[in-house]
């Protein structure tokens, strides 16, 4: 897998916001595969998802290893850095119910979540990187869709457990 960005606009500025008239906006999505150490911060106006594949990050007190998801919200000041090579795929969102579900998933409670490796959830990383990619019309549609459908998939993960 390659780092790859994907976003919504065509100005990369643009893709950091905050919109609450729509239900769930995808700003933009990607994937990191770093076989370096890295290190990453910053502060942004959406909610910021990861999805550790390979190795290992540090997130302040937090250690995260392959199949954690973290939540890092919106205006929070977030760093993170690898430990060795490590792959991830991330997607950052908003939109006026994107703190319900994050909190139905139960992001107020711990901003870690073990969901484990599933292919489905690279599946849908996948698609909705194609769909920024392509940009076919309803492109945002099809984004907020599969987003929700991650969501639902790691709801679903964590009440098997």
């Amino acid at each position: 897998m390659d780092t790859q960005t994907y976003f919504h606009t065509k100005l990369e500025r643009e893709a950091d916001k905050k919109e609450e008239r729509e239900p769930l906006v995808v700003n933009c999505t990607g994937a990191v595969a770093e076989e370096v150490p890295f290190s990453n911060r910053s502060v942004r106006k959406d909610y910021y998802y990861l999805y550790i594949l390979e190795g290992q990050l540090l997130a302040g007190n937090q250690h995260l290893t392959p199949g954690d998801v973290i939540l890092f919200e919106p205006g929070y000041r977030y760093q993170y850095e690898s430990v060795g090579p490590t792959t991830y795929l991330w997607v950052h969102f908003t939109g006026g119910e994107a703190k319900a579900l994050a909190a139905a998933c139960g992001f107020d409670k711990a901003p870690v979540l073990a969901c484990g490796l599933l292919p489905e959830y690279e599946e849908l990383f996948s698609k909705m990187i194609r769909e920024l990619q392509v940009a076919k019309p309803q492109f945002e549609l099809m984004t907020s869709l599969y987003l929700r459908q991650l969501f639902a998939l790691l709801m679903r993960s964590l009440a098997e457990d």
